[in-house]
């Protein structure tokens, strides 16, 4: 049996099995058209993601670099600061500083003595003084004064000068 060529205007056989393989393409075609929907939305999905992942990589470059860029400037400059340091102590003689430490503390100790020393002379002498004008006989100085007074008093006027 010879089968025409299927047209447009040409009618579709009957057939059962023709329509249920038909069924079936239509399925599969169903099929891949949903799975050509969800390859297309991951697609899309992808893109966006490395899209967002792409612009935060760039904003945070642009963030982020020049403020590493000013901090490893800060810890160049910090560490030629300690460079400095570590060579000016290197140059300092510590044995040298300590035996002169010592050497001003035991000066010191020795001079600290001889002022104590001079202090306690000048705190026995002063006793001896206070000691001294303790026995002084203040009210008897103070007649002698009057009386001194009394006599000197009548030769001033004697002489004019009162």
């Amino acid at each position: 049996m010879e089968t025409a060529p299927v047209t447009a205007a040409a009618p579709l056989p009957n057939d059962g099995e023709a329509i249920e393989l038909l069924k079936k393409i239509a399925a599969a075609s169903e099929v891949q058209s949903s799975a050509a929907k969800w390859r297309r939305l991951s697609a899309q999905a992808a893109f966006i993601c490395a899209a967002i992942i792409a612009l935060a990589a760039i904003v945070l470059c642009a963030v982020l670099i020049p403020r590493a860029a000013k901090t490893l400037r800060g810890i160049d400059a910090a560490t030629e600061e300690l460079n400095s340091v570590a060579a000016t102590l290197n140059q300092v003689d510590f044995v040298g500083m300590s035996e002169s430490i010592s050497e001003l503390t035991e000066q010191g100790k020795d001079t600290l003595n001889t002022a104590l020393g001079d202090v306690e002379a000048s705190l026995d002498s002063m006793q001896t003084a206070l000691d001294n004008i303790s026995k002084l006989d203040v009210d008897g100085l103070n007649q002698s004064i009057a009386d001194l007074s009394a006599i000197v008093d009548p030769m001033a006027r004697l002489f004019g000068r009162k």
